[in-house]
């Protein structure tokens, strides 16, 4: 556990944000990625009704680990066509790769001490908080404040660890900082209320749902649902197309019942009914089948843990449906 706690830093980190500017020389490139940023708004939310955490924070960890390449792990951006390279190494730790971006953010933003969902009122001094923590505390322990947060803005001068532990007092952070990028987002976009200091924020999103108070359970199983099969669907019609890198498609009992290899990236509704089928048969101990779809759906069975077992079907079938429902992207 960190010795350093939220309630001892709560208003060192209102203060930094009272007094912040974005550097007249960085405001350009700070508009860039804001821009960038919000054009994929859609995505970062699917994530925050999962974890909780507010959008643009994690849109702006994001900028800050791959420069928002969404084919990179939001951990530490190294590729998704394989498990994390660096801290936090071999993540994430189940499934097999490629994995989506949104399977790696859940992984990244719900493990160990960075899991978001423990968090329960997010104020802007939480937010400051969190990039700090998600980071490391390597910058408080000289008595500086983190590029990782503040680089682009008047609270940061230099500083940096340029690498292995090595820090040089005169390097410059050549990135810009989440909270600067946070500032910019909540300019563009009306929905973002930061509030004043201390205050909760009120995140008004297209589902209109507060931020502020943590969705219930049900809510955010069934959006750990849809984010979970959106991805597995758009991995499976990648396969189909044939795009490089790949991983090589792999055809269950289902998949030849149906057609073969014909539907694995395109499924019908049947199809995707039967991976649900089969999903539960695993979970169950019934039946066993190598398939990279099994684990995902056992995945999902799972996050609906302490229902009943018909539940879980109702659940899952409906999930599923509405997916199979959409036309293709």
């Amino acid at each position: 556990m960190s010795r350093y706690r939220y309630a001892d830093l709560q208003t060192e980190y209102a203060k930094l944000w009272r007094k912040m500017q974005i550097r007249p020389e960085h405001r350009a490139e700070v508009e860039r990625i804001a821009a960038r940023l919000l054009a994929n708004k859609p995505r970062y939310q699917n994530v925050s009704q999962i974890v909780g955490a507010p959008w643009f924070l994690i849109a702006a960890l994001h900028q800050r680990e791959s420069s928002a390449d969404f084919t990179r792990h939001l951990h530490e951006g190294s590729p998704l066509t394989d498990r994390t390279k660096n801290v936090p190494r071999g993540r994430p730790a189940n499934g097999h790769p490629p994995f989506s971006w949104e399977e790696s953010a859940i992984d990244a933003l719900t493990v160990g001490a960075h899991d978001m969902r423990r968090v329960g009122d997010w104020t802007i001094e939480r937010v400051c908080y969190e990039a700090e923590k998600y980071n490391g505390f390597g910058y408080r322990n000289r008595g500086l404040p983190s590029p990782y947060v503040w680089s682009f803005s008047t609270n940061y001068r230099s500083g940096k660890y340029i690498g292995d532990g090595h820090f040089d007092p005169h390097a410059i952070d050549k990135q810009c900082g989440v909270m600067p990028v946070i500032k910019r987002l909540a300019e563009l976009d009306r929905s973002i209320d930061i509030g004043d200091s201390g205050s909760d924020l009120i995140l008004v999103t297209d589902w209109e749902v507060s931020r502020a108070t943590p969705a219930p359970a049900p809510e955010r199983e069934d959006a750990y649902a849809r984010v979970l099969l959106d991805s597995f669907l758009a991995k499976q019609r990648a396969q189909a197309s044939g795009d490089a890198g790949s991983a090589p498609k792999i055809l269950s009992p289902i998949d030849k019942f149906l057609g073969g290899e014909a539907l694995t990236g395109n499924k019908t509704t049947l199809a995707v009914g039967a991976y649900a089928l089969l999903s539960i048969l695993e979970a169950t101990g019934t039946a066993n089948a190598a398939s990279p779809t099994s684990e995902i759906m056992t995945t999902l069975i799972a996050s609906f843990g302490g229902l009943g077992v018909l539940a879980k079907i109702d659940r899952a079938i409906k999930a599923l449906s509405i997916v199979a429902a959409e036309e293709p992207r």
